[in-house]
């Protein structure tokens, strides 16, 4: 006997006869029994749960704001912001959505401080702002006759910024990475892509950019100053599956902005314009499917307390 035929055996012999409230709890379990239906096809096995998460932190010399770290199912936003009365601040926000009705799977990000004037013999002088969103989301392979090939595509947007209008003082960076893996129910864990920029500002000197990994300089565009980049980069066959294999994407992405300081100075990783995920396929007949509903172990939790409603009644009418 399998999950669901249980399900419907216990909520059946609960039911029958029953009075008053007990009718509130069979509409619960019934209504598992027939999710379960559809959760007993793919094999979700060591699948990590969907969620989006999100954390920044930001410090202004002795100024220091940790953020409040966020983490839900469907969407996530953590802030911070600190500095001293006159203005200068620094400054980290991060957001994650994993439903496509609210743009997901995507991810924003954005670090900064500007002005850097010196708190008077500040313990610590530095500027450091931190921001970090991941999403991981679930996919279901649908049609072929065969192997599916699975494609990726990334879109993103953003740019570095940084200026130190003193010589001889330390650096100050702006930088961005971009982390991208994929998840099968078996627990195999595969980099589908990595990327890192960094725009560094010598006093007296045009700023330096150096890319790392998925990224080429030729992504980037100079403009004002400022390294912009704003592309569609495809990942192709980052895994070969089967009509009805599921399987999950995590995205992470990081802004980061740093001066030693103190003097004046500023700094922008600003990647707030989301960092989207698409996926696809090149095989015919078949499609790429996101899944955003409840999981097989919520819908678990659910008919437990359906049967908790329906027993407690039973007692009550039973007591009666």
């Amino acid at each position: 006997m399998n999950t669901t035929q249980s399900v419907r055996l216990i909520s059946g012999s609960l039911c029958r006869g029953a009075r008053g409230g007990v009718t509130t709890g069979c509409l619960i379990v019934l209504s598992a029994s027939v999710l379960f239906l559809f959760w007993e096809g793919p094999a979700w096995g060591a699948l990590p749960a969907q969620i989006a998460t999100a954390e920044a932190e930001a410090r202004y010399q002795d100024f220091f704001d940790p953020g409040t770290p966020a983490s839900d199912p469907v969407s996530a936003i953590a802030s911070a912001s600190t500095g001293p009365d006159n203005g200068d601040s620094t400054t980290a926000h991060a957001e994650a959505a994993v439903p496509a009705e609210l743009g997901g799977p995507a991810v924003k990000a954005y670090s900064g401080f500007s002005g850097a004037s010196p708190a008077p013999d500040p313990m610590d002088p530095t500027l450091n702002g931190r921001s970090q969103a991941s999403v991981i989301t679930h996919f279901i392979v649908e049609g072929g006759d065969g192997p599916v090939d699975v494609d990726l595509q990334l879109a993103i947007h953003g740019f570095l910024q940084a200026g130190n209008f003193f010589s001889g003082q330390p650096d100050v960076s702006a930088r961005v990475e971009l982390f991208v893996q994929t998840h099968l129910p078996d627990g195999t864990a595969s980099q589908a892509f990595f990327g890192t920029a960094e725009l560094t500002d010598r006093a007296g000197s045009p700023g330096d950019l150096t890319v790392v990994g998925g990224w080429a300089l030729s992504d980037w565009v100079n403009v004002e100053g400022d390294e912009t980049i704003d592309i569609a980069r495809d990942v192709a066959d980052v895994l070969t599956l089967f009509d009805g294999d599921v399987f999950a994407v995590e995205m992470t992405l990081l802004t980061e902005v740093h001066a030693a300081g103190p003097f004046e100075a500023f700094a922008q990783a600003d990647f707030s314009n989301t960092v989207g995920l698409a996926t696809g396929t090149s095989t015919p007949g078949a499609t790429i499917r996101q899944l955003v509903v409840p999981e097989p172990a919520g819908l678990g939790m659910l008919g437990f307390a359906g049967l908790l409603v329906m027993l407690r009644a039973r007692r009550t009418c039973q007591a009666a």
